[in-house]
């Protein structure tokens, strides 16, 4: 049975990125490609109807030089109090400004979604990913 979006609230992806890079460029045309996508084929389940995502970038400017931790996180809490951001998507990318948003991320109960990419030491074995909400990196890829 197909379902479709239709006039479903939409789930709000918030992606604070630093749009001023390629990095941020990258990674808002890959949310939004992926966004799209999952739209066009009838959005997301959610109980018994289906939800479509929407997307808000918002500029964190948290890769630019001399740019305070601060900034970035006064981005991410516009994206959640102003935009409604349901998930954060995407960043902040700078390490501190990422550990930071995690207490403010706990604050409003929001759910970081940070897709990370990396080749495993071995790639002729089968390796499947392991989700974890963790502010470090290990743990993140794990043999089957």
């Amino acid at each position: 049975m197909v379902r479709t979006c239709g006039r479903s609230k939409p789930i709000v992806l918030g992606a604070p990125l630093s749009t001023a890079y390629l990095y941020g460029w990258d990674a808002e045309r890959g949310i939004r490609l992926a966004v799209d996508e999952i739209n066009a084929a009838g959005g997301v389940a959610v109980g018994e109807k289906n939800r479509p995502f929407a997307v808000e970038v918002i500029d964190t400017r948290d890769l630019e030089p001399g740019v305070p931790v601060s900034e970035a996180l006064m981005a991410v809490e516009r994206l959640i109090l102003n935009k409604g951001a349901d998930f954060i998507v995407g960043g902040p990318n700078r390490s501190e400004a990422a550990l930071a948003a995690m207490s403010l991320l706990s604050k409003h109960k929001k759910y970081p979604l940070s897709p990370q990419g990396c080749s495993p030491p071995n790639i002729t074995k089968p390796w499947k990913p392991i989700t974890t909400n963790s502010n470090t990196a290990s743990g993140s890829m794990g043999k089957p």
